[in-house]
């Protein structure tokens, strides 16, 4: 990353103290393509991992594991959001029995 963006990025950081750090999660889990490989006939627009790393360091002075906390939570929603934790209806429904008829008493 440019050293002056960096400063750019420092500068609106510390007059605005924004974007806090949940903020900038959200942001870039809502531009999670970003993160994934360039498709045949895409060009990389550069290391976004090593990016985010870095603008970490310099915002909130800490390291940022990017798979962690940016990609994993997106992935876990989505695996949600598709049914990948349904319980298993066959299963159930298979160890279901009719109910029992009573007997009627005369």
């Amino acid at each position: 990353m440019a050293p002056e963006i960096r400063l750019d990025l420092k500068l609106v950081y510390s007059r605005t103290d924004f974007p806090k750090e949940e903020d900038l999660i959200r942001a870039l889990q809502n531009a999670i393509d970003l993160y994934r490989s360039p498709l045949p006939g895409e060009k990389p627009s550069g290391d976004l991992f090593k990016n985010t790393r870095t603008v970490w360091r310099h915002l909130f002075h800490k390291e940022v594991n990017v798979q962690r906390r940016i990609i994993q939570p997106v992935l876990d929603e989505r695996a949600e959001a598709y049914g990948a934790n349904l319980p298993d209806w066959k299963k159930r429904l298979a160890r279901l029995r009719p109910p029992t008829k009573r007997k009627r008493r005369a």
